[in-house]
């Protein structure tokens, strides 16, 4: 079972190096990340995943985060259960984030400039290999000392003084979805021809191994006797999981709403809400890390992608990894019919549904629940097991040589 399983022998079943062995082989690349090492934030999970992706195409992988404080002592590698084919370099700064009374904005720009001057004193001699970044301050202050860089972009950045001319100046973008391509090219006048899309990656063997039923009720909790609609991640608004825990009040008795994840901030807000408005088929777990998260996957029946319509960044900015590890489940999935969603998928893979429409969305889970598409879940399977982590490194490594 895969959360007994020790850090090696979980990635010798899952993994096998040196499966993209071509010329690009034994590249140094310095991977920089401005956040906490380890997070339960999910773009830290990408992160580490991507480094060690980058690794299993041969290539000499660094890591570099802030030393700040985080909420757990684990080694980064333990924490996230993976192989550690990579290094972790921590560069010191000042950090002001544990103190209570700093506005959080004077903390994070304060980290920010400490982190980018280590860097350039730490990489700013690199002649050779590629620097990859996902922050862009790090990514303006490292990129005049190196002659290979690249920026990954996951927000939409304004057009202020600072971005001009790190857009100005930039060898390679990427992109995580085709909006923000297009708003990236029209923002900063640059060529969509030579931007990148890379969509987020998944280990298919993972999601479509998962836990015995029997055994995940048994880890969990959850009671077999119930269909389980399920949810994965944070429970910001803009991700729309309050129109889901809406959404079951329209569910019949036998179907429980699980909601995984979480903040304890945003769990205790949310819980809030369950109890004002009497919403008793909904549960909350949480943040889980990931080898207990696999366990609420195997109970799920269904699962949901409940993106709000009402915020920019669900709209149009995301690109939801969950969305991959879904389809590699074999089962069905809802989502929302938003612009970001369907980047991703169609009508062929996934049952939409209007976002923030509780009573829809309900409908539409039935509906699925009752007559899942075999169809739909096979063509989504069948498309994802081409996105895992290794071969998005090896698109992105390509894409930077090949300009």
């Amino acid at each position: 079972m895969l959360a007994s399983l020790s850090n090696q022998t979980w990635f010798q079943q899952t993994f096998q190096p040196n499966i993209f062995s071509d010329w690009r082989s034994n590249m140094k690349l310095s991977y920089i990340a401005n956040m906490r090492l380890p997070s339960d934030r999910a773009h830290a999970w990408q992160i580490m995943r991507m480094c060690q992706a980058f690794a299993n195409n041969n290539h000499d992988v660094t890591l570099y985060v802030p030393k700040r404080k985080t909420d757990s002592d684990k080694n980064p590698f333990e924490y996230y259960n993976l192989q550690p084919n990579f290094k972790i370099k921590r560069i010191p700064v000042i950090d002001l984030f544990p103190i209570k009374w700093m506005p959080r904005k004077i903390a994070y720009w304060v980290n920010t400039f400490t982190f980018s001057i280590g860097l350039m004193f730490k990489l700013g001699k690199m002649k050779k290999g590629i620097v990859y970044s996902r922050d862009p301050f790090s990514t303006f202050a490292i990129g005049r000392f190196v002659k290979d860089w690249c920026y990954e972009v996951h927000d939409s950045p304004k057009k202020t003084f600072l971005n001009k001319i790190l857009f100005g100046g930039i060898k390679h973008v990427v992109a995580t979805n085709t909006w923000k391509r297009n708003q990236l090219a029209d923002t900063f006048n640059l060529n969509k021809d030579e931007m990148n899309i890379a969509h987020h990656g998944v280990d298919v063997d993972v999601f479509a191994e998962l836990p015995q039923k029997h055994e995940a009720f048994r880890v969990t909790g959850l009671s077999p006797q119930y269909n389980h609609v399920v949810y994965t991640g944070h429970l910001f608004e803009w991700k729309g999981v309050y129109a889901l825990a809406r959404a079951s009040r329209f569910l019949d008795q036998n179907t429980r709403v699980v909601l995984v994840g979480g903040t304890p901030e945003d769990v205790e807000k949310m819980q809030d809400f369950i109890d004002r408005e009497q919403l008793d088929r909904v549960q909350l777990t949480g943040f889980k890390q990931r080898a207990d998260m696999l366990h609420y996957v195997a109970c799920a029946d269904l699962f949901v992608i409940p993106t709000s319509a009402k915020f920019q960044i669900g709209m149009y900015e995301s690109s939801p990894l969950k969305l991959f590890e879904y389809m590699a489940t074999g089962k069905p999935i809802v989502a929302t019919d938003l612009p970001a969603i369907r980047d991703i998928v169609d009508e062929t893979m996934v049952e939409f549904c209007e976002p923030d429409k509780a009573s829809q969305l309900a409908q539409i889970i039935t509906q699925t629940l009752e007559q899942p598409s075999q169809q739909k879940i096979q063509t989504a399977a069948d498309y994802v097991k081409k996105n895992t982590w290794e071969a998005r490194a090896k698109k992105l490594v390509t894409f930077i040589h090949g300009k």
